[in-house]
């Protein structure tokens, strides 16, 4: 699955890589997919679209018909009547056909809002991603400096038994190791924070391992285009709602006038007719029932879903506003770290590590203090890590780009797959 395609690939193995059957291996490439299969705030929310198609069932329905039954009997001699009706309601309005249509767009209107989620979740995922293996970065710059510090450590030991430093720098060298070790601390708490947030993405309990795979490469700024609205989920979603209050208003609308009502009654009867005596009648009836629209015109729903109307339809551009101040403000962030990153890795780490050569000739010829050694691999921690801040923030920005600027949608993961560069 090609979400951040144009650079932000994945290569190499992460210093925590481990496999197991409690344990879940992730990558930037598989985050879209295993939240979709995961989330269980996705899990609850495709329920709205079950509960909306049962609906549908329901909508468009005639109601029940009444079945009427009478009888009568005086008690002053033996006549005595008794009837069956049976009376159905129907409308005159297109109101059946229009409630089977809102159900319709309720349907769609309930896996937009299920896309949206699933944008939302998926973006969250991909950015707490990225911000792991940019702590993976810093822990490794950290290793490898506490490696070197090491090796500094035991080459004074030895200059220091022969006489040829203070035994003083050796400690001051070991001292530095072991300081080094405690920021291992702050990051490694960090990483287990992130894979707790991670794991509450997935659906994942604390007992199952999480393992981030990959690095963050370094990549160019993304092609600027013309932003998808048609794409992305919330635009889709806005859609969607306005559609389902234009067919309600044209259901409210066909309410202003209720049901006819259509009966049929057979009645037996047994009357006296003097001076012929009792009779025995049958009698059939046609009923109709028409309602009078006098007091009740469905004004204040019909007034209800228009204005509603008309602040879902404000929304759309509102929300277009909304988007482009997000695609204008990540792509800024993007261009403002690419730069501080190249800058970090072209001119001033070359530069760092040269002077820092010469200053461990130096060092060993005894030009030099311990001092001005350690100031200057302090220096050098210093630029590794705003290097891998640097890189981190862009691919976090990146992932906003991509997410607000509809290059990919999370409804359709396969097919933006193929479309991607």
């Amino acid at each position: 699955m090609v979400l951040l395609a144009q650079g932000c690939l994945l290569g190499g193995g992460s210093p925590e890589a481990f496999s197991g059957s409690d344990s879940v291996v992730l990558s930037l490439d598989s985050i879209p997919v295993e939240v979709m299969h995961r989330n269980p705030d996705l899990q609850t929310a495709r329920w709205t679209i079950e509960s909306a198609r049962t609906r549908k069932l329901q909508a468009g329905r005639l109601s029940n018909p009444s079945l009427q039954t009478i009888f009568q009997d005086n008690t002053r001699n033996s006549e005595r009547a008794i009837g069956f009706g049976l009376q159905q309601a129907f409308p005159v309005t297109a109101r059946l056909k229009l409630e089977k249509s809102v159900a319709h767009h309720q349907i769609l209107e309930a896996e937009a809002e299920v896309a949206s989620v699933v944008r939302q979740r998926t973006e969250s995922a991909l950015e707490l991603g990225v911000h792991l293996l940019g702590n993976q970065l810093r822990q490794v710059v950290l290793d490898d400096q506490i490696q070197l510090a090491d090796e500094l450590t035991s080459f004074l030991k030895v200059q220091s038994r022969q006489g040829e430093i203070s035994p003083l720098d050796a400690t001051h060298a070991s001292l530095l190791a072991g300081e080094l070790r405690q920021k291992l601390r702050p990051l490694r708490l960090r990483s287990r924070l992130l894979k707790s947030e991670l794991r509450g993405l997935l659906g994942l309990t604390p007992a199952v391992g999480l393992v981030m795979d990959g690095t963050l490469s370094p990549m160019g700024l993304p092609t600027a285009s013309e932003i998808h609205f048609e794409k992305l989920p919330e635009m889709r979603l806005l859609h969607r709602k306005i559609h389902t209050a234009e067919e309600t208003l044209k259901l409210e609308r066909a309410n202003r006038v209720d049901d006819f009502k259509l009966g049929l009654v057979h009645q037996w009867s047994r009357e006296e007719d003097v001076p012929i005596g009792i009779e025995a009648e049958r009698q059939y009836g046609l009923q109709l029932s028409v309602p009078l629209p006098f007091w009740n015109r469905n004004e204040g729903r019909i007034g209800e879903v228009l204005s509603e109307l008309s602040r879902l339809e404000s929304s759309v551009e509102a929300l277009k506003i909304a988007i482009l101040n997000q695609v204008d403000a990540a792509y800024t962030a993007m261009v403002e770290h690419l730069a501080a990153y190249r800058e970090i890795t072209e001119q001033l780490i070359p530069g760092r590590l040269a002077y820092q050569e010469e200053l461990e000739a130096s060092f060993r010829q005894g030009l030099i203090s311990f001092e001005a050694l350690i100031k200057a691999r302090e220096r050098m921690l210093d630029l590794r890590f705003s290097e891998a801040e640097a890189l981190e923030s862009f691919h976090a920005s990146r992932v906003k780009y991509l997410s607000a600027s509809g290059a990919f949608s999370n409804t359709q993961l396969n097919e933006n797959e193929k479309k991607t560069e």
